[in-house]
């Protein structure tokens, strides 16, 4: 879920101290786009998915231990499509706090 931040910009990890987007971007030794748009493209280009784990949920701050009332976001498809394709690879991030329900694996 994004946090104030986030939702103050209309931006997936847009608060300047989250480093989602520096790391993405150092995987491929590149320097991070200044836009969002520019990043979003970037993501595509390397066939990067992203994924919010919640598809609904409350919380009062920013941080992840904060939220409540969650509602996971269904999965199951996108894993079906990951798994179909041996082109195709899976990697799981979250923040500190652990999704709930955890998350099933890839096969």
């Amino acid at each position: 879920m994004p946090g104030e931040e986030s939702l103050r910009r209309g931006e997936y990890y847009a608060h300047p101290r989250n480093l989602f987007w520096p790391i993405v971007f150092a995987l491929f030794d590149a320097v991070p786009a200044p836009g969002y748009a520019e990043r979003l493209a970037f993501v595509a280009a390397h066939r990067i998915a992203l994924w919010d784990v919640c598809e609904t949920g409350e919380r009062d701050a920013s941080a992840d231990s904060s939220i409540r009332r969650e509602c996971p976001n269904p999965i199951d498809r996108l894993l079906d499509i990951a798994s179909a394709d041996p082109r195709r690879r899976l990697q799981r991030h979250r923040g500190a706090t652990p999704p709930r329900p955890p998350l099933r694996a890839a096969p």
